[in-house]
């Protein structure tokens, strides 16, 4: 991922990576999951995929952007979350440091 590495930017999303308690809450909101029914298509799956990166694992770049890009940044599961994850705001910012 250009401009994104794991190094870099592992101390700035850990923290909202963090907040996340996998209740799916947000899965009820989202727009996109409801019509997929894929978990990668919500802010759980991504987060499980952001984690997956940090963690070192290999995901391609394409792979990647495509799940990042995939959002309508509604807001939905950003008023929806109980523990005040910012999903939609993070994924912007990977959206920035990706391009």
């Amino acid at each position: 991922m250009p401009g994104l590495t794991p190094r870099k930017a592992k101390k700035e999303v850990t923290e909202d990576l963090l907040l996340c308690n996998r209740c799916g809450t947000c899965r009820s909101v989202c727009p996109l999951l409801s019509v997929d029914r894929e978990e990668w298509a919500g802010a759980r799956g991504k987060i499980e995929i952001a984690e997956a990166f940090f963690r070192g694992e290999d995901l391609s770049s394409a792979e990647i952007g495509k799940v990042f890009d995939y959002c309508l940044h509604c807001m939905m599961c950003e008023e929806s979350c109980p523990s005040g994850m910012r999903p939609a705001q993070r994924w912007r910012s990977n959206r920035l440091s990706t391009s």
